[in-house]
């Protein structure tokens, strides 16, 4: 399915083919918002920004733009926790292209002040927009709570103050840090000649020079009780978060909790539809999530609920967890359970974007690459007991955290909702 190839330098190429007539080229650097710290929070989405802002070869973001315009390309970049990509998909014979523009961006980008402060205006205004979005609220809050002493509780997009004060050679103190050949992996999925390929990949990216890295602090999970954090705002539903810190990525428990989170929260016929939804007309969406992070995770349920019988949506929730932790799954629930996964898994390795993603995914949060075949037979490995055992773990009292945003003041109520379910 794929190989791996490491050049001098410490630079790691993937290289999966497929039966495309398309191509795409990925670059991924670990870093992310859990390499920041107070002063400089926000930075590693603000750089990604920069980088379509101008090179010496393309002076401004419309000379860059019209690279991939140009032969109906696709180009993006995207800012996690733990890594930040950039990727171009192209027409199979167009992947010079695609390897000259992500070069160019990452290598020689100019970083101008002007840019710079002139940016500072667009990521302030995608932070308020965020703020605004009940839901993209409720969820920065819930990541808050949950890791409130470490980077995994920032916002990515930062802080507003901090963003102002961020200046050039911050960004070039950060890339010293972490943009280094080897702290990067390009993933290339599609249709590509691998000779070509390789011979690329040293030519544009061979000649980087290895460095040390920064890294980043691992997270401390402090919380000893169940912890509640209400937001008032006017809004037509009540959107609320629960979140139940899980396992790392290495973790062998992680597919059982990824089973049983489809179980809880995936599809239409899981159980907090079923029951919030269709039983109850308590919300329109509900669902639940499964984030593996290299030392730590959780276990996510997101949903928006009528103003006024959100009490009684956050007691069903909770009805539902303590069920998984106290009965045991069925084996034909557990089976549906792990077809919908190898379905979803096999529908999305049909995007050559998804297969770039997840093998350079696999490879930096685990060090290793499974295959589609070695990884179902992990999940068909998974039992009724494994499930019970793991949701037995997960839905502790002193693992609960529940965020909401909506036209309430207080958190005593739903503080005590959820000490009320601990305590049960």
């Amino acid at each position: 399915m794929y190989q791996k190839t490491t050049l001098n330098n410490g630079l790691t190429l993937l290289t999966s083919p497929l039966s495309t007539k398309s191509v795409t080229v990925m670059v991924f650097v670990k870093a992310g918002s859990r390499y920041e710290d107070k002063k400089n929070n926000g930075i590693s989405h603000f750089l990604e920004h920069l980088f379509f802002k101008g090179t010496k070869k393309r002076p401004n973001k419309l000379a860059i733009s019209k690279v991939m315009d140009e032969i109906g390309g696709e180009f993006n970049a995207s800012t996690g926790r733990e890594k930040t990509n950039f990727y171009t998909k192209t027409a199979a014979d167009k992947i010079d292209i695609g390897f000259d523009l992500l070069s160019d961006i990452l290598c020689n980008s100019l970083f101008r002040k002007e840019d710079i402060e002139k940016e500072k205006g667009v990521i302030i205004e995608e932070i308020n927009m965020y703020k605004d979005d009940p839901e993209a609220k409720a969820g920065l809050i819930l990541e808050k709570i949950m890791w409130p002493i470490s980077p995994l509780g920032f916002n990515i997009a930062g802080e507003k103050k901090v963003i102002r004060e961020l200046s050039r050679d911050s960004f070039l103190s950060y890339l010293k840090d972490l943009y280094k050949p080897n702290n990067m992996v390009v993933s290339i999925a599609g249709k590509f000649n691998k000779k070509k390929v390789l011979n690329l990949t040293k030519r544009y990216f061979g000649k980087l020079k290895k460095d040390k890295v920064k890294s980043f602090k691992r997270a401390r999970i402090v919380q000893e009780k169940p912890k509640a954090s209400v937001f008032y705002k006017k809004t037509e539903q009540s959107h609320i978060c629960f979140g139940l810190h899980g396992y790392h990525a290495r973790d062998k428990r992680k597919y059982a909790l990824s089973l049983m989170n489809i179980i809880l929260g995936g599809g239409m016929s899981s159980r907090l539809f079923q029951e919030v939804r269709e039983k109850r007309g308590l919300c329109y969406s509900i669902s639940s999530s499964a984030v593996f992070f290299l030392d730590t995770g959780a276990l996510v349920i997101e949903a928006g609920v009528d103003n006024k019988r959100v009490f009684e949506a956050c007691e069903v929730i909770l009805c539902e967890l303590d069920k998984l932790g106290k009965r045991q799954v069925s084996a034909e629930e557990l089976k549906r359970a792990k077809e919908y996964f190898k379905g979803k898994t096999i529908l999305a390795m049909e995007e050559s974007n998804e297969v770039a993603q997840y093998v350079a995914g696999q490879l930096l949060s685990t060090g290793k690459i499974l295959t589609l075949s070695q990884l179902f037979k992990k999940i068909d490995k998974v039992t009724e007991d494994d499930i019970q055992n793991v949701s037995s773990d997960i839905f502790k009292d002193s693992k609960l955290n529940l965020s909401l945003v909506g036209p309430f003041r207080k958190n005593r109520k739903f503080y005590d909702i959820i000490k009320m379910q601990a305590d049960s």
